[in-house]
């Protein structure tokens, strides 16, 4: 899966610099509701969003990667009181055994 990933992440940065050298010079004007920026060079602009685009993935990543780790420590959990009940059950006698479906019964 990482292989995929870094494949797009490539492409990702592949396409960005191409755009950005067919269009070096290209002034853009940016409309943001808290005020307006007239010709902003575009190459900047790229720059910018790429460079927000990973801190929003490294963030993303970094929950993801805590989520992880909180969902391997649950499952140690469980594997280790698992192992516990599975030995407590391997030591016990052959007697308590047999005794056990006859309690049953009654």
């Amino acid at each position: 899966m990482w292989l995929v990933r870094l494949f797009f992440i490539i492409i990702a940065i592949a396409v960005l610099v191409g755009f950005i050298l067919y269009n070096p010079d290209e002034p853009v004007n940016l409309h943001f509701p808290w005020g307006d920026y007239y010709n902003v060079q575009l190459i900047f602009v790229c720059a910018v969003a790429f460079i927000i685009g990973m801190f929003v993935t490294f963030i993303y990543s970094v929950f993801y990667y805590l989520k992880i780790a909180g969902d391997i420590r649950e499952k140690n959990r469980q594997i280790k009181n698992l192992e516990v009940e599975l030995s407590a059950l391997r030591n016990r006698s052959l007697e308590d055994l047999e005794e056990a479906p006859e309690e049953r019964e009654e």
